[in-house]
């Protein structure tokens, strides 16, 4: 664990970023060591997690939608996440006394901001960020493109009309690893060639949360 009051600095390194695949995922760059995004508000670093502090972003395995369709609301902000990671230097420190919340910055200011005001996430109640939430709104941006569950509804079984409601369409995958139970996430690099594993038995999840709740632990951890 990160001693409290220790900044820690991740920077990209020397990244080229030459296009973009899937929802809006950047192609795959080397990140920072140590560091991987989970989902949309959600990253760890060596094991442990940090969660952006005032923010809830949609869940993996959540859809939205834009107006015109559903779309994965959830896999676009992780995606959209890691683009800022692999092209930014980002640095966090905890917020509070314990837990697994950081304030996290990069040069251009709060990140969490960055993904309220980009729509990729909404404000908590009582927050500084609800000003940008407006803004997201008002345009509107992202997830205030259309109809959304607000993620701790969807998390609750909550879902949007034609929005799949079982777990055959869900992306986080949980599975055996010599005496763990282990999941990994989109964003991991190995997570296609798991995917495709025949000789894995996959347990699918909804949200990082859901896999963490049932025992599995982040594979980088």
């Amino acid at each position: 664990m990160i001693p409290r009051g220790v900044v820690w600095l991740v920077t990209a390194g020397i990244l080229m970023v030459t296009g973009l695949t899937g929802a809006g995922r950047p192609a795959r760059a080397d990140m920072a060591p140590g560091l991987t995004v989970i989902d949309g508000d959600t990253l760890s670093r060596g094991g442990e997690l940090v969660q952006l502090s005032g923010i809830d972003a949609p869940e993996l395995g959540q859809q939205c939608h834009d107006g015109e369709m559903l779309y994965a609301c959830g896999l676009a902000a992780a995606y959209e996440l890691e683009k800022i990671l692999t092209l930014e230097p980002v640095t966090c420190a905890r917020s509070g006394e314990t837990g697994v919340s950081y304030e996290c910055h990069t040069p251009d200011g709060s990140l969490s901001q960055k993904l309220v005001e980009d729509g990729l996430a909404v404000a908590l109640s009582g927050t500084d960020l609800e000003p940008a939430q407006d803004k997201a709104r008002h345009v509107p941006l992202g997830i205030w493109r259309g109809k959304f569950v607000p993620p701790e509804a969807w998390r609750a079984g909550t879902r949007l009309v034609g929005e799949p409601s079982g777990t055959d369409a869900c992306p986080v995958l949980g599975f055996q690893q010599n005496s763990r139970q282990v999941y990994v996430v989109p964003t991991d690099a190995d997570y296609e060639s798991i995917s495709r594993d025949k000789n894995l038995q996959l347990q699918r999840f909804c949200s990082d949360e859901a896999a963490r709740s049932s025992g599995y632990v982040h594979l980088a951890g």
